[in-house]
């Protein structure tokens, strides 16, 4: 017995039917298929000063997002697919102000970078801490203010503004603590650092630790440098050292660009020079030598100062540098 013919077609066989269901014709046999298929989209939103497109080292495509000044992140749709829903976020705080006279440096704004992070949409408030003053006498001056990414729905992510470094004349004035403590002056008696990472660990962020302490002043003149993201502000043990240097900070490639963020301020020197600036916008002592490379990196006259937006504290005698928020997504 030979294979049944149906449909009335004696010239097609059952088993032809049969493969072209499988793979798929206009017969009807496969109206179980969608005709058209939901195609991955990226996250949509709007906000911030400026946006970049590009392509990271390893193929991989994204939009950036720079805040400079306080606003808003708006989604208007969370995308659609496996990396839909998700953002990368940079958030970085005001840098500490610079001590007096022969001051210490700030420390640098406290840095978080957090990947992976969920978002939905809706409109997500961005705030951008801003530098501390330098001191004008020996109170000291200002920590630089908290920058902050805010999610309606979820738990925000916060940086912590750089402490204020210590101020001459004055015996053992301190530094103060913050994301990332600003150095000691020591004049005739020990000065005490500032202590970072004064926000505490976030393990969603890498590093945790949002920052480092000041260095310490042991001798006579003495001013340390403010910490910064990655490394502790180097003490100053008095004249004839130079003053101490700020802490390093951290590279960061959101935007597409790999600049130094969150560098500390340099202590001034007394019969020597001042310290060098940490990499990341931080003031150089003494406003001799260009700021630590960063974003905006100050140099001649204003090279004391932290570089804008990049959270650097400022040299001694120097206002720290205001923060920054970066956000990414995949294309």
């Amino acid at each position: 017995m030979g294979i049944k013919k149906i449909n009335g077609n004696p010239s097609e066989p059952y088993v032809n039917k049969f493969v072209r269901s499988r793979g798929g014709d206009s017969t009807g046999i496969d109206a179980s298929t969608p005709s058209s298929a939901v195609l991955d989209s990226p996250v949509a939103a709007t906000g911030g000063d400026s946006t970049n497109t590009y392509t990271d080292p390893g193929g991989q495509a994204w939009k950036s997002h720079t805040f400079l000044g306080s606003g808003a992140f708006t989604v208007s749709s969370a995308g659609v697919g496996p990396t839909a829903g998700f953002i990368d976020v940079l958030v970085v705080a005001g840098g500490g102000g610079g001590g007096y006279n022969i001051g210490a440096g700030g420390g640098a704004g406290g840095f978080r970078a957090v990947t992976d992070y969920a978002i939905t949409a809706t409109a997500h408030p961005v705030t951008i801490g801003s530098g501390g003053a330098a001191s004008a006498g020996s109170s000291g001056g200002s920590n630089g203010t908290d920058s902050t990414f805010t999610n309606p729905a979820g738990t925000p992510i916060a940086s912590t503004g750089g402490g204020y470094g210590g101020s001459q004349p004055g015996s053992g004035r301190p530094g103060a603590a913050g994301g990332s403590g600003g150095g000691a002056s020591g004049h005739t008696a020990t000065g005490t650092a500032g202590a970072g990472n004064a926000g505490g660990n976030d393990p969603r962020s890498t590093p945790a630790v949002e920052g480092y302490a000041g260095g310490g002043a042991t001798g006579v003149h003495g001013s340390g440098g403010g910490g910064g993201a990655s490394q502790v502000g180097s003490p100053h043990a008095g004249d004839p050292n130079p003053g101490g240097d700020g802490g390093d900070g951290i590279i960061n490639a959101y935007d597409g660009s790999n600049w130094y963020y969150a560098g500390g301020g340099a202590g001034n020197g007394h019969s020597a020079p001042g310290g060098d600036a940490g990499n990341g916008g931080g003031g150089a002592g003494d406003g001799v030598t260009p700021g630590g490379p960063g974003r905006n990196t100050p140099s001649g006259p204003t090279a004391k100062l932290g570089g804008a937006n990049t959270g650097g504290g400022g040299g001694g005698g120097g206002a720290g540098g205001s923060g920054i928020v970066i956000i990414r997504y995949k294309q």
